[in-house]
């Protein structure tokens, strides 16, 4: 019984019960068609069956309706699949040739296919209609198939011939190869310059599903592996049935059902994979299978061609890019131009959606950011410094390799760049910047794409960076330099503002606006210890203020910072006041409840105690390192007497006693006497540092012919020269050099005229007030002494008036001179009211004083200053209620004329020969310096790093000259001069030294000193020295 096409048998389903009478015509004319019709959904399902159709398969409507093609057609599926889905996508007819295997006979049916459109124009499902095939029939789609597959070849060779580019001949490959095989994604995997791994060269996507590129694989233990390996193709049918490598799994989830993998060979083996992927089970049989490995045999030797050309032009263009770089390196020394064009080159060879450049301080740990390519991609914050410990940096630096971070998102090496990932980087390589074999920095390209950079990646920036890391370190070098300089100027600015203002205010707003030009900060003070409250008093603040703060004026000494920097006698870094794991103290939690982060603790020292902190604040972190802690130092050390002084003008200004002019000359002469300390402590540094600066520069010069590199250097030289010049005029400035003013001394005359000088006081002032003081005195014949007579008077006059001053009623001064074989002393004794221990421990400390608001605090300071600087001592003893006695010694003069020696007679023609010299010097860049100086002039050298390493080398072997470093920890080198003269009369010795201060002609001959060597020292010199003392 026929039944009607609206009411099947099938599962009781109408079908297109709601459609128009047209459309139930076409089902019912369909539904007695003697050929097996078929309607399918647009996923493959099928939703109707004609009775020819069930007699084909030999099934019930209700047995097929519901079923998918691949499932009703098993083996055969893969052409009604490939015909279903062009009538899906192109909106058109379609067909082909199927061979059916029922009931154990092979029957061959021509299929067509056709869409049916919804109102809106779309499909709604596909009908398929069989017809029996004659055998002459199938032979002729077969010719057509096999010219097809001829033509096809034939335009895969065209485009071979036609495009050397690799990219656009994948691309032209698969829409061609498309043509003859159906498929859903085609994807090339090329083998890597190690030949471990298979990176994805070529991914072609197309259907439902959004593929992503596929990750690089290992030539070991993967399924394209196996393929290039075995160099045999390999098919998967069905995914959901069977698979055979772990990859299978993911590819499963994405939908992949069926999958080919062919090798790519050629006359030198295997290069790659060409596998075609399909959301279909079985759609890859052997005709699929066998042109596709006659299309990949014809693809392989173009694809090998085409990426040996693509290596060359890349090559080419590293080479232009190359010598790009090299020649702004040799003609710019300005850092920032330098990091602009290599940015700008890199980009044209590496694709990367941002770069930046830091160099490390390895002694520090801490790295800073010296560039940045202004296009920020991610929206990351600037961070001009930070610690690199537990980093990515910190690996990189210390194993001196390229680290590459593939995809972040799946491996999160180091925690430190989760800020990266959360700001939409994916990949990330970092190449060391290293000059003289050790990493100072390194160049950083970030992507937000992953698996961004590879082996090629890694070959072109480490080519690249290689020429520009000494490029770098030169140009820094030569912005040290001018920071050097900078500081230098800057230093002598604040000595400008010491000498031109008292006014404490003013010296420190003033000062703050020299600081600000070298280190930036959001907020500066200056803490001085108040010793009698115990307290630290904020006496400066500048900058952000908030009402927090303002109100804050003193702190308990024992639990604030500055006792940290009493006890400890260092500054203090904090680098990140939420993270640091430096000290903490009450005031760091109002710190930053106020906003900073980053701060810098420096102490301010008198006489060697610390008097109270200068310190700077930023609201950024990691703002302070070890660059800002020298600098802020230094500083510091040039604002201590300005400090001090400034107070104690502002108390000498208050007094009006007779006084006054006397104890500001001492002031005068105490800032001044500060200062050149100060100074000669910075030149030191200073010129120890030219000194390698100058020296390695003009050993470079003597070593390089190339003019372009010259003139750069030549440009480093006289930076360097015109720095040394700065220290010059600081020192000259200060006029360190006081001994120079020394002459003989009469003590017994110097003790006479002070009594008649300070007559006034213990007489006619003593009388007014109904005082009698009795002056006397005991002179002996006493030896003449050497000094600044001026200076000494004014001491001993200080001396006698504080004495009368401690008279309370009547008493009795007295003056006593005597002697001992090396020291003259005199001595002051008095009957006033003495002092108790804790006030004559105190005695000497600037600003203390025992006379109130009468006294200023700096008498005995500036004595003990003076006495000191004259080689003496001054010592007091005191009991309360008796009286007290000042002691004080000085050396004898030396009465006779210095004999100079006689010149050792040359044990040998010295002429055209090279010397054996031994070096002693601490500091290894100046040691290694003038080593290299002294080697140009061909002269043989050994090194010794300290004073007994250098006694021991000239007990080994037979030197010619001993230069020796001045100041050296442990043997110093007037030590090491002594010594080397006691085990050889004749041996020439030269002085090397860095302080600001003239060795006089009695030191060197007492020292057994031959010559003096200032720092820096020019080459030229160097090497005459040397040849003057050789020729005798």
């Amino acid at each position: 019984m026929v039944e009607s096409p609206n009411k099947r048998r099938a599962g009781g389903r109408d079908y297109d019960t709601d459609e128009s009478n047209g459309a139930n015509a076409l089902a019912q004319a369909l539904d007695v068609s003697h050929e097996p019709v078929y309607i399918y959904d647009t996923q493959g399902k099928c939703v109707w069956v004609n009775r020819s159709g069930e007699n084909l398969l030999q099934m019930e409507a209700k047995d097929v309706i519901g079923r998918y093609i691949f499932e009703l057609f098993p083996g055969q599926s893969r052409f009604q699949i490939t015909a279903w889905r062009r009538v899906i996508d192109a909106i058109e007819s379609s067909s082909f040739i199927s061979e059916i295997t029922i009931g154990g006979e092979a029957r061959k049916f021509q299929t067509s296919i056709f869409p049916v459109m919804d109102d809106d124009g779309n499909v709604k499902s596909v009908v398929s209609i069989g017809r029996p095939f004659e055998d002459r029939e199938v032979l002729q789609y077969e010719n057509q198939m096999r010219g097809a597959e001829l033509d096809l070849i034939q335009e895969i060779s065209s485009i071979i011939t036609s495009s050397h580019e690799i990219g656009e001949l994948y691309e032209r490959f698969a829409i061609e190869f498309k043509r003859l095989v159906d498929f859903d994604r085609m994807v090339f995997m090329e083998m890597d310059d190690d030949g471990e791994n298979l990176t994805p060269a070529f991914v072609s996507s197309k259907g439902p599903h959004k593929m992503a590129a596929a990750d690089s694989v290992p030539v070991e233990k993967s399924g394209m592996g196996a393929v290039m390996r075995n160099q045999a193709t390999l098919v998967e049918n069905d995914l959901k049935v069977h698979r055979l490598f772990a990859v299978d799994e993911e590819l499963l989830a994405e939908g992949i059902r069926a999958i080919i993998r062919i090798p790519l060979v050629t006359r030198n083996g295997a290069i790659g994979v060409m596998a075609l992927d399909s959301y279909h089970p079985n759609a890859f049989g052997p005709r699929e299978q066998a042109a596709a490995e006659r299309l990949a045999a014809q693809i392989a030797p173009a694809i090998e061609n085409a990426r040996l050309y693509q290596e060359a032009q890349e090559f080419t263009k590293e080479l232009e890019v190359i010598d790009e770089i090299a020649a702004l390196v040799t003609s710019s020394l300005r850092i920032e131009e330098v990091y602009e064009k290599l940015a700008s080159e890199i980009g044209r060879l590496v694709e990367f959606d941002r770069m930046s450049i830091i160099l490390v301080d390895t002694e520090s740990g801490i790295a800073s950011q010296e560039y940045a390519t202004q296009s920020n991609e991610f929206g990351l914050e600037r961070r001009d410094s930070w610690p690199i410990k537990n980093t990515a940096t910190q690996k990189m630096i210390d194993e001196c390799e390229t680290l590459i971070e593939p995809d972040l998102s799946q491996e999160l090496r180091f925690e430190t760049d989760r800020v990266l990932l959360d700001a939409g980087v994916r990949s990330i390589i970092r190449v060391p910047l290293a000059s003289n074999e050790r990493a100072i920095g390194g160049l950083a390209l970030q992507c937000r794409l992953p698996n961004a950079f590879g082996p090629r990646e890694r070959r072109v920036l480490e080519r690249l960076v290689a020429q520009i890391a000494p490029g770098i370190e030169n140009a820094r070098l030569y912005q040290e330099t001018r920071e050097r300089a900078r500081e230098l100027q800057v230093i002598d600015d604040i000595a400008t503002i010491m000498t031109s203002s008292l006014h404490t205010e003013e010296v420190y707003e003033r000062f703050a606006s020299e600081v600000k030009k070298l280190v930036d900060f959001d907020r500066i003070t200056v803490i001085l210890v108040d010793e009698e409250a115990d307290e630290a008093v904020v006496t400066y603040a500048a900058g952000i203020s908030p009402d927090s703060l303002r109100n804050i004026v003193r702190r308990p000494l024992r639990t604030s910072h500055v006792q940290w920097l009493k006890d400890h006698r260092d500054s203090l870094v904090v680098e990140d006041l939420q993270l640091s794991e430096a000290p903490r103290f009450p005031e760091d939690d109002l710190m930053m409840e106020a906003g900073f982060r980053s701060g810098i603790r420096v102490p301010l020292r008198n006489k060697n105690q610390v008097i109270g902190s200068f310190t700077l604040w930023s609201k950024n972190p990691g703002m302070y390192g070890s660059r800002e802690k020298r600098i802020v130092g230094r500083l510091a050390a040039q604002i201590e007497p300005a400090i001090e002084n400034a107070h104690l003008y502002e108390e000498v200004e208050q007094t009006l006693n007779t006084l006054r002019t006397t104890q500001e000359q001492m002031m005068r002469m105490e800032r001044l006497r500060a200062m050149g300390e100060l100074s000669r402590g910075v030149a030191h540094d200073l010129n120890n540092t030219l000194s390698a600066i100058l020296g390695r520069t003009q050993i470079l010069i003597n070593q390089i012919t190339d003019e372009t590199h010259l003139k750069s250097l030549r440009i480093v030289e006289q930076a360097a020269q015109d720095s040394a010049q700065v220290v010059k005029r600081i020192l000259k400035f200060t006029k360190l050099d006081d001994n120079s003013e020394f002459e003989d001394v009469d003590v017994n005359k110097l003790v006479t005229d002070v009594i008649e000088l300070t007559r006034h006081k213990w007489t006619n002032e003593a009388q007014s007030k109904g005082q009698v003081v009795e002056m006397s005195t005991k002179l002996r014949d006493v030896p003449h002494t050497r000094g600044n007579y001026s200076e000494l008077r004014e001491v001993l006059t200080n001396l006698v008036i504080n004495a009368y001053e401690a008279i309370e009623g009547n008493g009795t001064i007295e003056l006593q001179t005597s002697s001992s074989a090396d020291y003259v002393r005199i001595s002051l004794r008095d009957t006033g009211r003495g002092m108790t221990p804790e006030v004559r421990e105190k005695l000497f400390n600037p600003y203390f004083t025992t006379k109130g608001s009468e006294g200023n605090g700096i008498g005995t300071t500036v004595s003990q200053a003076i006495i000191t600087q004259h080689g003496g001592t001054i010592e007091v003893e005191s009991e309360f209620g008796v009286g007290t006695t000042f002691n004080i010694s000085l050396p004898i003069a030396d009465e006779t004329d210095a004999v100079a020696q006689d010149a050792p007679e040359e044990s040998q023609e010295k002429e055209g020969k090279v010397a054996s010299i031994l070096v002693v010097e601490d500091d290894a860049a100046i040691r290694e310096t003038l080593s290299e100086m002294l080697e140009l002039g061909g002269h043989s050298i050994t090194l010794a790093e300290n004073g007994e390493e250098g006694l021991k080398r000239f007990k080994e072997a037979h030197f010619d000259i001993v230069f020796t470093d001045l100041g050296m920890p442990g043997i110093s080198g007037w030590e090491v001069a002594r010594a080397v003269r006691n085990m050889r009369e004749d041996i020439p010795i030269v002085m090397v030294t860095g302080w600001g201060v003239g060795i006089s002609q009695e030191e060197m001959e007492e020292n057994c000193v031959d010559e003096v060597l200032p720092k820096p020292f020019d080459i030229d010199f160097v090497l005459d020295l040397v040849q003057r003392i050789v020729e005798g």
